[in-house]
């Protein structure tokens, strides 16, 4: 039996759609804070994150994660913190805010960006760790872009 050609291309169609999903990057259960920047994999040697119970913003409860590598750092602040879900850049009431940075090596000058865009999930929490995945976009004072994929972390809450 033949489909008619207009079926055949809504499947087609529908199988494109499908197929592009992007997929959830899975979190290792070991220390790492990852993320692809421009097409470069950086890893943050130094990393923490400041637990919600020692900081509050106008808000209410506030999540720091701070990356710091060889080469660049990471500064997310989660405004009104609530455990477990998606906290978005894009959002009105600015859920989150933060920088990306690249170190100046040798005579090179340091670039400091300002995240426009994007999200952190924070899959799981328990007392002492926290897990999740994050994009964002950011831009510098002279409109140049930085994106970010695959944005990784497994990390121990500071006390």
């Amino acid at each position: 039996m033949k489909l008619p050609l207009r079926l055949s291309l809504m499947a087609l169609l529908c199988l494109l759609i499908i197929s592009s999903c992007k997929k959830e990057t899975p979190v290792p259960e070991k220390d790492i804070f990852t993320v692809n920047i421009d097409g470069n994999l950086e890893n943050f040697t130094y990393n923490f994150v400041v637990n919600s119970n020692f900081m509050t913003s106008s808000s209410g409860k506030m999540m720091r994660i701070v990356g710091d590598g060889p080469v660049s750092m990471i500064n997310i602040n989660i405004n009104d913190y609530n455990g477990v879900g998606e906290y978005f850049l894009s959002d009105n009431r600015r859920q989150v805010v933060g920088a990306y940075g690249k170190k100046a090596l040798g005579s090179q000058k340091e670039e400091n960006y300002v995240l426009i865009d994007g999200s952190v999930k924070i899959l799981s929490v328990t007392e002492d760790r926290i897990k999740g995945t994050f994009y964002f976009i950011a831009t510098d004072y002279g409109g140049a872009i930085k994106k970010t994929i695959d944005g990784i972390f497994y990390l121990r809450l500071t006390k």
